[in-house]
């Protein structure tokens, strides 16, 4: 009888466990797998400039997915590179084009999945922007004078730039007499615009079209330096999308072609020849760039 009973306790224990282990893993395999299933795509950007461009240049590449998988999408507005960073973590949003800083904080909180990558990405740069009449010739000659950044946590309006400087011994709240965060970089040309900073570090590209379409006025601003070249944006995917998504819509980005018409228009209005698809590996030199600075992502994973 003794060991009818102890056999029975085994019994009991064992199946608790077992109920235990099912409730908690099970039920979460299952919501993980129940999870993949989308009705809508929720996309979000992050906000580069005040008109929201890249809405409309994600929007026809967006179009073609929808058509071919009739899984339709909708954007979900942020207001700053925090904010998209909340709501991917949140999982308020599913694909996002995000700075590379700021996929890799989303991918130590949330495990996001580098997609595809823009080839002007690999090789981006920085501007250093300053008035049509300043008497700078390089960035010493800017001591003591006011600084703009974009956002704290954009790759070419803050961090990258900040790092470049630290790599010439500059430290900018020593170096500097002011640092305003704009939080965008069409607002960054524009304080150097009207003068109320002396310099603004902005991302290239968008200074180019800036000056290309007018906005910026190239009689009042000019280009005094650039960065090194570093790599950038890139669109990010949520874990829980299932990988025929995911490869339906890496493939929707890399298969436009330049020799196409339709592709080519498409590409140049994302200003790029061509899409590749992204990897994690990609963004070493920004991680180390933020473990250089103490600014908190951690770069064990890239050893």
């Amino acid at each position: 009888m003794l060991f009818n009973k102890n056999m029975f306790i085994i019994f009991v224990i064992a199946l608790f466990f077992s109920l235990f282990i099912w409730s908690k893993y099970g039920m979460q395999a299952n919501e993980y797998k129940n999870h993949t299933e989308i009705s809508v795509l929720r996309v979000g950007l992050i906000p580069d400039e005040g008109d929201n461009k890249t809405y409309e240049q994600a929007k026809e590449i967006l179009d073609r997915f929808s058509l071919q998988t009739k899984i339709p999408y909708e954007f979900v507005p942020s207001e700053s590179y925090k904010d998209i960073l909340k709501k991917f973590i949140n999982e308020e949003v599913d694909f996002a084009f995000l700075g590379a800083v700021t996929y890799l904080k989303a991918h130590k909180s949330a495990n996001a999945i580098p997609l595809v990558i823009r080839d002007i990405d690999m090789e981006f740069t920085t501007s250093y922007l300053v008035a049509m009449d300043s008497s700078a010739k390089t960035i010493a000659d800017l001591k003591g004078k006011k600084l703009a950044f974009g956002s704290k946590l954009s790759t070419s309006g803050h961090v990258m730039p900040r790092f470049f400087l630290s790599e010439e011994g500059i430290v900018p709240e020593q170096f500097f007499s002011e640092i305003i965060y704009s939080g965008a970089h069409d607002k960054t040309a524009f304080l150097v615009e009207n003068g109320r900073v002396d310099v603004g570090t902005v991302n290239s590209d968008i200074v180019n079209n800036l000056f290309k379409y007018g906005k910026l006025d190239s009689k009042k601003v000019r280009v005094l330096d650039k960065t090194a070249a570093y790599p950038n944006n890139l669109w990010v995917i949520q874990p829980y999308i299932s990988k025929d998504i995911r490869t339906v819509l890496q493939q929707t980005f890399t298969a436009l072609i330049p020799n196409n018409e339709e592709d080519r228009e498409l590409l140049d209005k994302t200003g790029t020849a061509f899409f590749l698809p992204a990897d994690h590996m990609d963004f070493k030199q920004i991680a180390e760039a933020l473990d250089s600075l103490g600014l908190g992502v951690i770069r064990y994973e890239f050893q």
